[in-house]
């Protein structure tokens, strides 16, 4: 398909000349009223020059609600120290959630909207909105790296001006989604580390990957830091806001917290289209929809994504439980469903709740409900075959899905376990069947498949659950029950 310069490429260049344009503003430092002075010196050179503008020119709001005025804010400055004292119908003591969002967004998005909502549904506290849309606007990706620095300093400003009224800042959560995770982040800095959590949604990569902890989210941050991952690019490399639109990758791959949970691996989520596969699908109904922020919401459906999860986390009856693993290879094959020791965590809204730590992966479905129940099967063959499996769990509750053990056709050998990982919309409870479905490769191959073992492990319980009667044939297009599952190893 032909690009007109005026139309998709227009949009190129934009973005391609965004940063020499930002690093065309002279001087050194500027400095606002109480907030202080910033320089563009190192470590703070990440962003091609650019100095930050000024909050008046960002439209900077604090916007703060409760179960009391959920739908009609309190608006709150810094430039009035006494701004929280004479907002008569706040409780400043209650437990503060600060929500902010990134790159091309408002205080108005609904995913901010929603998420304020959620909290207020299972937590009597304040929730208060942090909006910089003038400040964080497309095409000017770098021009909003340095903004942040100003906007994080606003809001510890008005975090100070609560801790006046009583607020203990161990009661102080703080998430950010994208650039937002980095301004957070800089108010962890700015409170030397003594807010009692922040979480990083999908941290931005452009701008901070791998760079100096004084620019980005980082574990010495707050008392607690817990990161997810949606939309890395594994490496590390920062290559550029280009670079990121062209292959996606726009979240940090990198871990910074004291919890790192990667959903899916970290990268691509399913359902989703990044990069230019994204862009060009969507470009018909861009001019209908919301312009360059809906757009770029196509191209990066993986980043975006996390909205949705850490939304749904709020009140889900599902966990979304997270497991240790040394790697999403391993945690793919079903090597890695075991919490023993506290070493699990759950990802979203409750995860300081739960003693894991370091590195986890979880796997969610493509749309909602995204939460899922992990299951790890290993089929062990009795002869060899080439094709494709697909299992489903029963239990005594219910049973998962067919879903592919092996994405594609492999090299199924004698005694060599086949492994993969399912993921159920329920708990099926205690294991005791296993639904196989052999798809053979090629027209000329006659070989049927059989197993002699069959073992299940529940995500769950962390139970394992085996049949070890001897072989059993699973004929080419024919999904056989194996039943006989019991609570025990072969």
């Amino acid at each position: 398909m032909a690009l007109r310069r005026s139309g998709l490429c227009r949009l190129f260049l934009v973005l391609l000349t965004t940063s020499q344009w930002t690093a065309l503003v002279q001087g050194k430092e500027v400095c606002y009223n109480n907030l202080g002075c910033f320089s563009n010196d190192p470590p703070f050179d990440n962003a091609d020059g650019a100095l930050p503008e000024s909050p008046k020119e960002m439209g900077v709001k604090h916007h703060v609600y409760s179960r009391q005025n959920q739908l009609t804010p309190v608006s709150i400055t810094s430039d009035d120290p006494e701004s929280v004292s004479k907002a008569t119908t706040l409780d400043p003591t209650r437990p503060l959630k600060v929500i902010t969002h990134g790159f091309s967004d408002s205080i108005s998005v609904e995913w901010m909207q929603t998420l304020k909502d959620e909290i207020l549904k299972v937590d009597d506290a304040n929730v208060y909105l942090v909006g910089w849309s003038n400040g964080a606007k497309a095409p000017f990706y770098y021009q909003a790296v340095s903004n942040l620095r100003v906007v994080a300093a606003e809001v510890k400003a008005i975090l100070t001006q609560f801790v006046a009224q009583g607020l203990r800042l161990d009661d102080v959560h703080v998430m950010g989604m994208s650039l937002g995770a980095h301004l957070v982040g800089e108010v962890g800095r700015l409170t030397a580390g003594q807010i009692g959590r922040i979480t990083g949604m999908d941290p931005a990569s452009p701008g901070f990957e791998g760079l100096n902890v004084d620019v980005r989210l980082d574990k010495s941050d707050a008392k607690f830091v817990d990161v997810i991952h949606t939309d890395g690019e594994k490496g590390g490399a920062d290559d550029g806001v280009w670079n990121k639109l062209a292959g996606g990758g726009f979240g940090s791959f990198l871990p910074s917290g004291h919890v790192d949970i990667y959903v899916n691996g970290g990268q691509d989520q399913p359902g989703c289209n990044d990069g230019i596969v994204g862009l060009v699908q969507s470009w018909l109904g861009w001019r209908k929809k919301r312009g360059l922020a809906a757009l770029a919401g196509k191209v990066s459906c993986s980043h975006g994504r996390i909205c949705s999860l850490f939304i749904e986390s709020v009140s889900s009856p599902c966990s979304f439980t997270a497991y240790p693993c040394d790697s999403y290879a391993k945690f793919k094959a079903g090597q890695c469903l075991d919490c023993s020791g506290g070493g699990c965590n759950v990802m979203g809204y409750h995860s300081n709740a739960t003693a894991g730590r370091g590195k986890l992966y979880l796997n969610t479905f493509g749309k909602k409900p995204f939460c899922g129940y992990h299951y790890s099967v290993a089929l062990t063959p009795f002869s060899d075959a080439k094709g494709t499996l697909k299992v489903a769990v029963g239990g005594q509750r219910t049973r998962t899905d067919l879903v592919n053990l092996t994405p594609e056709a492999v090299d199924i050998e004698k005694d060599s376990p086949v492994r993969g990982l399912v993921l159920g919309h329920a708990d099926v409870g205690p294991v005791t069947s296993l639904d196989v479905r052999y798809e053979r490769y090629g027209w000329f191959d006659e070989r049927q498949v059989t197993m002699s073992r069959a073992e299940v492990k529940s995500g769950v319980t962390g139970k394992g659950y085996a049949y070890c009667s001897g072989p059993t044939t699973v004929p080419n297009k024919v999904t056989k029950t194996i039943t006989g599952l019991r609570a025990r190893s072969c």
